[in-house]
């Protein structure tokens, strides 16, 4: 049987426009166009549960929805109910930052938008065993793209 899930309430889409006005504000463009939906019940990878997931919508919500969709974001109501308000909106921050959109002009513009989107990995991916042996000890973004500019693979 599949998970129930239904739209989000005004409370968390008022969380989702404070948090892109204050911090995201690449994503004003688009704050009509991304759904928030939650599912009954956190899925697993492996025996972590997840607390939400970020995606392109797709277009068959337009046909059927109430209006039109750019991404979705799907969060796990039994996990959202024991976080508290400081943890919700550092889970919609999460959420938010793996969105991405760009201003793009003349051809790049295939749709006529003024902009393409696209969806972010996360910065840092590590397990908890190996942060509290060595840290956070892999390069930043920065010193990758630094590195990569000096060997002229940009």
């Amino acid at each position: 049987m599949a998970a129930m899930q239904w739209k989000a309430g005004d409370d968390v889409y008022d969380l989702m426009r404070r948090l892109i006005g204050q911090d995201f504000p690449d994503l004003a463009v688009l704050d009509q166009k991304i759904g928030i939906k939650f599912r009954e019940k956190a899925g697993k990878k492996g025996s972590i549960p997840v607390l939400s997931n970020v995606g392109k919508a797709p277009p068959i919500l337009d046909v059927f929805g109430d209006g039109e969709y750019e991404f979705i974001i799907e969060i796990a109501y039994d996990m959202w109910l024991v976080l508290d308000n400081t943890q919700k909106e550092a889970l919609m921050f999460h959420c938010l930052s793996g969105l991405g959109v760009e201003e793009v002009e003349g051809e790049d513009d295939k749709d006529g938008t003024g902009y393409k989107t696209c969806i972010n990995p996360p910065d840092i991916q590590a397990f908890s065993d190996e942060l509290t042996k060595y840290g956070n000890w892999r390069p930043s973004v920065d010193q990758i793209k630094a590195a990569q500019k000096a060997r002229g693979e940009e």
